[in-house]
């Protein structure tokens, strides 16, 4: 800018956002390093930045991101006020900073999104009355040397408390995202978004109480939105094993989006549910359905247990497959077998290479 204009030389010291991508823009970690300190320390208002990302491909520069981080949202005591996107990729997040980006030094924040980011503690209650979008996704844990070796095998647990949250998007282990042993508060969720890591042929024979807990907990804390996705999510279990899974009731539900999921057997029984408690549902999307050997319709539901509830409003059922795809037309079958219950659904097939 300097080049263009000699009255725009000091321009750079008071943009609003920063955004610093290591992989595309800095050959080294000392470049990038120098760099932003010098950002930083040459910035003339960093108490009314309103976005700040940072994205590493290095391990090494972890620790110095931190301080960077840190340095934004609380600069000496004095509160970001204007800070409203904060995204994180590949940054070591320290036992504070939950309390970091809670209402009293982000009153503004509107937008976190934290990416493969490292931690300390076990446990993050994130407050906010201002939060509407949040993504975490991939968080793994490191060991504290002050830390007892009782935390070692300690898992990450997220805490929610964000009445104005709009949209939420979760990745991680079942049992690691959401602390389901604790209320959140997300009055205002419409969409919703769960990846779980796919899973192994001997993880999908295993069958512990603990999974369908978990499941139905953390479908629960998402229970009021309009709009869900879930992917490699294993949708039913054995009750022979005694394990249950009862579902909420999603009554404001309008799409949902099943992803890779395992829809268990043959007969597809394991979407028999979802339909049963989505009484509003109108789109539903089955992407590269898979199928769970092993599994019986008789097991879960007898014969007029198909047909025991209406699902009135779904007019559309997408199913994309892949050519090799056995799959779909077992699921066509499926839901045509219980018509009577989907009396507007229309079946539309997308083959996707």
């Amino acid at each position: 800018m300097c080049v263009l204009s000699r009255s725009w030389r000091h321009l750079w010291r008071s943009v609003p956002s920063i955004h610093i991508d290591q992989q595309r823009e800095f050959g080294s970690d000392h470049e990038l390093q120098s760099f932003t300190n010098s950002l930083l320390d040459h910035h003339n208002n960093l108490v009314l930045l309103d976005a700040f990302r940072l994205l590493l491909s290095s391990q090494d520069l972890r620790l110095p991101a931190c301080l960077w981080v840190r340095r934004v949202i609380s600069q000496d005591d004095t509160p970001p006020y204007q800070l409203k996107r904060l995204h994180l990729c590949n940054v070591h997040l320290d036992k504070d900073f939950a309390s970091h980006i809670s209402d009293d030094r982000c009153p503004a924040l509107e937008d976190v999104r934290l990416e493969n980011c490292s931690y300390f503690t076990t446990r993050y209650k994130i407050t906010s009355f201002s939060l509407k979008k949040l993504v975490v996704d991939g968080l793994y844990m490191v060991q504290d040397d002050e830390s007892d070796d009782d935390e070692e095998d300690e898992i990450f647990k997220l805490i929610i408390e964000a009445p104005a949250l709009v949209s939420v998007r979760l990745a991680g282990e079942l049992d690691h995202i959401v602390d389901i042993n604790e209320p959140h508060t997300m009055d205002s969720l419409a969409d919703a978004s769960v990846y779980l890591p796919m899973m192994t042929d001997e993880e999908l024979n295993e069958v512990e109480e603990n999974d369908a807990t978990a499941l139905q907990s953390v479908l629960g804390v998402l229970l009021n939105v309009t709009t869900l996705t879930l992917s490699h999510f294993r949708l039913l279990f054995r009750p022979g094993d005694s394990v249950e899974l009862q579902l909420p009731v999603f009554q404001n539900l309008r799409t949902l989006f099943l992803d890779e999921c395992y829809i268990v057997g043959d007969d597809f029984v394991g979407l028999k549910p979802y339909l049963h408690k989505s009484p509003n549902l109108e789109k539903l999307t089955l992407r590269c359905s898979k199928v769970q050997p092993g599994y019986s319709l008789n097991w879960y539901f007898g014969d007029d247990d198909l047909v025991d509830f209406m699902c009135d409003n779904l007019r559309l059922t997408e199913i994309i497959y892949q050519h090799d795809d056995d799959a779909a037309p077992l699921l066509v079958a499926f839901l045509l077998s219980i018509s009577r219950s989907l009396p507007k659904n229309k079946i539309e097939l997308i083959r996707v290479e």
